[in-house]
């Protein structure tokens, strides 16, 4: 098994270019997030954002290219 940087390590050893077009990378997902919410509360629904998670495990889980790096993990569902 592969192990890929964590995104901490990642931005601390890009340049700077590198590094603005991933912090470009955290605002789209930010602008999804929001989308996603509102769209969510619209539909009755609630959504959620996990923060924290382990990038390789998500990564073999949801079988997505080892070249993409998840950033949000957004659970939605109708509320109990």
């Amino acid at each position: 098994m592969q192990k890929l940087p964590s995104r901490r390590e990642t931005l601390v050893t890009m340049s700077e270019g590198a590094a603005a077009l991933s912090a470009w990378a955290f605002l789209g997902a930010g602008h999804v997030a929001q989308k996603i919410f509102l769209q969510a509360e619209a539909l009755g629904m609630g959504a959620g954002i996990v923060g924290a998670f382990h990038d390789t495990e998500v990564i073999q889980l949801t079988k997505i290219p080892l070249s993409h790096e998840p950033l949000i993990i957004m659970p939605v569902g109708y509320k109990g």
